[in-house]
């Protein structure tokens, strides 16, 4: 995938069209203000200093980082720790008979444990999580008949759950597996979750998301049997668990974990990695531009926290409601609105339809939401 989007990027940059009309130019650069200029264009300041003027602008800066854990200072800031999985900790890989600690068994964890498989890293992986569940395998499913009511919207929360409760019960039965409900509800997700209540979305979160999330974000059959061959051979295993904080072990770190039984056990590593994926807090995020942002209220946060409250043509809206008429806003900025917004069916969805507001050739029918991606007739079975 990331080669099939470096390329599609190497196109824009190097087109063979000398027709084109559109150019792309890259900075490298940290955008940490916006500001509306006098001729109603905005003035972007960055980082290094330089400022830009732009008649439109998208933010796209997809998930935040992750979240931190509590612990001395001195234990966040130790050589060991690696805060972020996208930073630079595979050129400082500890022995080979040394232990990495991943905290978090998601996705990211498994991206670490690809990069280390790649780079024939032959010491231990122990995964740290509140499940301790790795992602499940993509998998080939079976004719099931079509089991949501034309509203699936309409069920609420404890209706949704029950009747999915229900259909994974005949899969089991069946032999089949349950992820077939989850990919079924893919199309309806996001109008599903803008009908549930602010209550119904709290107690989503709390209570079944973690699973939902296992179920939802699967990976590749040949690497989930990488993986499950590297936990057969004892190279990665994982411990179910609550991490209450970190410490400093010499050169080493360690993770006290409270395990299912109420219990501290401490875990020690050569190296520790954060992938608890992103942020969830978004009124507090310590990103400048955002911070700059909400403090004068050109932005809001969302009734969830969780990113920014967009307008259905993606439109951002300030702290009074007020909808922009220059900023717009994509993919993970909306997973409080829409939460399932941050893989790749709906961004490229997005991406066509945000391109088409900003230009002004959206389709703009009375109560249509261009934020909504995924149509049932573009609905291929098994999502990425």
């Amino acid at each position: 995938m990331a080669a099939h989007v470096r390329g599609l990027l190497y196109s824009c940059l190097n087109p063979i069209d000398s027709r084109q009309q559109v150019q792309v130019e890259v900075l490298e650069d940290e955008v940490i203000d916006l500001a509306d200029a006098d001729n109603g264009s905005l003035t972007l300041s960055l980082k290094g200093g330089d400022s830009l003027s732009a008649d439109k602008v998208l933010l796209a800066t997809g998930n935040q980082t992750p979240g931190g854990f509590p612990g001395s200072e001195e234990a966040l800031r130790h050589p060991a720790y690696r805060a972020n999985p996208w930073g630079d900790w595979s050129s400082k890989l500890p022995g080979e008979n040394e232990t990495i600690l991943v905290l978090g068994s998601g996705l990211s964890m498994v991206d670490v444990f690809l990069t280390l498989t790649e780079l024939d890293w032959p010491g231990k992986i122990v995964a740290i999580s509140r499940n301790g569940k790795f992602p499940q395998s993509h998998f080939r499913g079976i004719d099931y008949p079509e089991f949501l009511p034309e509203k699936p919207e309409d069920l609420g929360l404890h209706g949704l759950i029950e009747l999915l409760e229900e259909h994974c019960r005949q899969l089991r039965r069946l032999g089949a597996n349950p992820g077939i409900v989850v990919d079924r509800l893919r199309p309806h997700t996001q109008r599903i979750w803008q009908q549930f209540s602010a209550a119904e979305k709290r107690e989503f979160m709390r209570e079944h998301a973690p699973r939902w999330n296992v179920i939802r974000h699967r990976i590749a059959q040949p690497i989930h049997q990488l993986l499950t061959e590297a936990i057969t051979d004892g190279r990665v295993r994982s411990v179910r668990g609550s991490i209450q904080r970190l410490e400093t072990a010499g050169d080493r770190l360690r993770a006290v974990v409270l395990d299912e039984n109420g219990k501290e056990a401490p875990l020690e590593g050569a190296l520790v990695v954060n992938c608890t994926g992103p942020r969830s807090g978004f009124s507090d995020m310590d990103q400048p531009l955002y911070r700059n942002l909400l403090d004068r209220g050109l932005i809001r946060a969302d009734e969830m926290d969780m990113g920014l409250e967009v307008a259905p043509d993606f439109a951002v809206l300030d702290a009074e409601s007020a909808k922009s008429k220059s900023l717009f806003a994509i993919g993970p900025l909306m997973k409080g609105s829409l939460w399932e917004t941050i893989a790749v069916p709906e961004l490229r969805g997005q991406a066509r339809r945000v391109a088409e507001a900003m230009l002004g050739d959206a389709d703009r029918s009375e109560g249509r939401d261009l934020r909504m991606s995924i149509e049932e007739e573009h609905v291929v079975e098994y999502y990425i």
